[in-house]
């Protein structure tokens, strides 16, 4: 669980460490590697590692730049685990007002 909070304090980022604690307690949680040129993909936690060995591995110029999660899974993971940063709050500006999510 302290993974899934470092990762909402990294605003979606997975470093090493959350990683290998996403691998045990979440293996089919969907995350993306960002490449340095080919296009982004999105695997299960369980495959990160061997997936990104594999690709330096056939292509010595690659590398992977980040991995992280999905907007959709960070904004639920945000909900869940920080239920007052969450909800709507109003915003006077004028006479009109502007919901914030």
């Amino acid at each position: 669980m302290s993974a899934l909070r470092a990762i909402l304090q990294s605003m979606g980022s997975v470093n090493s460490n959350d990683l290998q604690e996403l691998c045990k307690e979440f293996p089919k949680l969907n995350l993306i590697i960002k490449w340095s040129r080919r296009p982004r993909e999105m695997i299960a936690a369980e495959r990160v590692a061997s997936r990104i060995r594999e690709i330096e591995e056939i292509d010595k110029t690659e590398h992977c730049r980040e991995v992280f999660i999905e907007a959709e899974t960070f904004a639920k993971l945000k909900e869940l685990l920080q239920p007052e940063h969450s909800k709507q709050s109003e915003l006077a500006f004028g006479n009109r007002f502007f919901l914030i999510r």
